[in-house]
């Protein structure tokens, strides 16, 4: 969390720490002002001035704004208000103290005291009642909304320290009353909690998000992720569900959860649950069965016992926040009408003050002024027209001057007030318009760069772009292709290598072999998961051909295959014994090759014989 002096935005708002910056938005925390001293803590999301320029953007957060005042229920965070300040687009929303559930997930497998199953009932329950009321809450008309949040994950689930769950983020929600531009085919959402119809693009409703709520369930409980893999992996196990059972993974939960599970996680919309609510009442159900209620004080013990540190210290850090917040505000520029000591009061403490020729000016005016109003009002009205004359015409006198004075006096340009601010615009308005011109530059050989699939060298030029303007919205759409474009050809170049290991071409030919489009992948993604699983068939394929030649007394080829396979894979274990093996004399190897043929032999031999007096 990055510190910032105290601002204030409008008449009742004070920003305090900057919590994060997305791509659309920077949330702070800060806090409302009111009469007699009133203040309460808030969290204020913010529209990025440079996004606000973008028409479709701003549309976004307006929709967000709009959905977001309908909605009103302890499950869901509030927001406060929204509106235009300072020409800054802004949410006042809800402060929740607390973790959100990734963080709360994270912290029970570190953790002595991990997440029981009730209390991941409990969580999904409040989710369920929370999401009911959203799926079927209706406008000022009495018409259906028909919400979907489409992006209920552990990051948009919060928890907070006195045990209330809270539903964040709707920015990619859909209600159909108030935007009707989202339709099939628009995928927004992250991968890993999409339902199948999500992921494929087809038309969604409140069933999707209950899909979304089941794989929170089974993480939840099982404390692993429900799809593992690449993004290209990630896909099409979502399409097609694939995962693994609970009741495999673990065996002694009640009967009812892994119903509950099954119907929630169905790849078939129809067999799924039709309602959050109808959902919860199984949840419930459950839970009475265990013993056990949705007691949000069951909650808070977990959150106040797993966070006991980092709850005692952000306390102290909003004290903090909220009391400085308020000195730097009242010593930087607002000063209390009443008390008029801090304006004239030259004996004080603030030296500055007490030795400022202005303040002591202004003192005594003041004082006089008390006594005679009527014949001051007069005068300073006269003195104020004098000044005023006489700076017009001076302003003028000067000006010509300036204007008749050739270029080679530089007496005259180097004490001519005006002169200086035009020449710094000048320069400044000069670096601006090359700073656009190097972004316009380095987003034009990102498009090069992408369409001849140098998606190394494409992400350079954008990370280049992005560095001297952070919120450009056609790098980060052209951030955007690249990922998408990347991932689409690392999964065919997947595809080829896969066909030619079953086809058991290996390294030939050299440019249409595994060995070939596995290093294609390398050189667009390094750290791939695939090219590290595509070297390890083929270094286990380089061991198996080790075997055979070293069977044979062919050391040197045995070599030349260990010395290949070790390079793909420098920890494989059978060629690493193979390479012991070939490091010793040529009389052991000639030993060890003759012991394995023998071995090889007799073990064929007893199969022969097997076979033989089975028939």
């Amino acid at each position: 969390m990055s510190s910032i002096q105290a601002k204030k935005l409008g008449a009742k708002y004070v920003l305090l720490d900057l919590l994060g910056v997305g791509g659309m938005a920077e949330v702070f925390r800060g806090k409302l002002l009111g009469d007699k001293g009133f203040q309460k803590p808030i969290v204020i999301k913010k529209l990025l001035p440079q996004v606000a320029r973008d028409e479709e953007m701003t549309r976004l957060f307006i929709g967000e704004a709009r959905l977001a005042a309908l909605l009103q229920h302890e499950n869901i965070a509030t927001t406060f208000d929204f509106g235009v300040l300072e020409d800054n687009y802004f949410l006042a929303m809800e402060y929740l103290f607390g973790k959100d559930l990734y963080t709360v997930m994270q912290r029970a497998k570190e953790s002595k005291s991990p997440l029981e199953t009730h209390h991941a009932l409990m969580i999904v329950a409040k989710i369920c009642e929370g999401m009911d009321y959203a799926h079927n809450l209706k406008d000022l008309q009495n018409n259906p909304l028909n919400i979907i949040h489409r992006d209920l994950t552990p990051q948009n689930i919060f928890i907070t320290y006195d045990g209330k769950v809270k539903i964040i983020d709707f920015g990619v929600a859909k209600a159909e009353m108030l935007d009707t531009r989202t339709r099939a085919g628009v995928v927004k959402g992250k991968i890993s909690y999409m339902s199948p119809e999500q992921i494929s693009g087809a038309l969604v409703d409140s069933r999707s998000d209950i899909f979304s709520i089941g794989i929170l369930l089974y993480e939840m409980i099982s404390k692993r992720r429900m799809y593992h893999g690449d993004t290209a992996t990630l896909i099409r196990k979502s399409i097609t569900v694939e995962y693994e059972a609970l009741e495999t993974i673990i065996h002694d939960l009640p009967p009812q959860l892994y119903a509950i599970l099954h119907k929630a996680l169905s790849s078939d919309i129809e067999a799924r649950y039709q309602s959050c609510g109808a959902m919860q009442s199984d949840i419930e159900n459950l839970l009475f069965s265990m013993g056990e209620r949705p007691d949000s004080r069951v909650l808070k013990g977990y959150m106040q016992d797993q966070f006991a540190r980092e709850y005692e210290s952000e306390q102290r850090k909003m004290v903090s926040a909220m009391e400085s917040s308020v000195s730097s505000l009242n010593t930087e520029k607002e000063y209390p009408v009443a008390d008029k000591t801090l304006i004239y009061d030259t004996t004080g403490e603030d030296t500055r003050k007490k030795t400022s020729f202005l303040h002591r000016t202004t003192a005594a005016i003041h004082s006089k002024w008390q006594e005679n109003k009527r014949w001051y009002s007069l005068i300073a009205s006269i003195c104020f027209i004098a000044v005023v004359l006489f700076w017009s015409f001076a302003g003028r006198k000067e000006k010509t001057e300036i204007i008749a004075s050739p270029p080679a006096a530089p007496v005259i340009i180097a004490t001519s007030p005006p002169v200086v601010p035009e020449k710094t615009v000048v320069l400044e308005k000069k670096e601006g318009d090359d700073k656009k011109s190097a972004v316009r530059k380095l987003a034009r050989q990102a498009e090069d760069a992408l369409v001849e699939q140098r998606f190394v060298e494409a992400r350079e030029f954008v990370d280049e772009g992005l560095a001297l303007s952070p919120y450009n919205q056609k790098l980060y759409k052209l951030d955007r292709r690249i990922k998408n474009n990347k991932q689409i050809r690392i999964q065919i170049l997947a595809d080829k290598a896969e066909q030619r290991l079953k086809a058991d071409e290996i390294t030939t030919p050299e440019d249409d072999s595994a060995l070939f489009y596995y290093t294609e992948i390398q050189k667009i993604d390094p750290d791939s998961v695939l090219v590290q699983a595509g070297f390890e068939k083929i270094a286990d394929r380089y061991a198996l051909l080790a075997d055979v030649t070293y069977r044979r007394y062919d050391f040197v080829t045995t070599a030349n295959y260990v010395q290949k396979g070790l390079t793909l894979v420098p920890d494989h274990l059978r060629l690493l014994e193979l390479k012991r093996d070939l490091d010793k004399s040529n009389s052991e190897n000639y030993k060890k090759g003759t012991e394995k043929n023998i071995e090889v032999f007799f073990k064929s031999a007893e199969e022969n014989i097997k076979g033989f007096f089975s028939h």
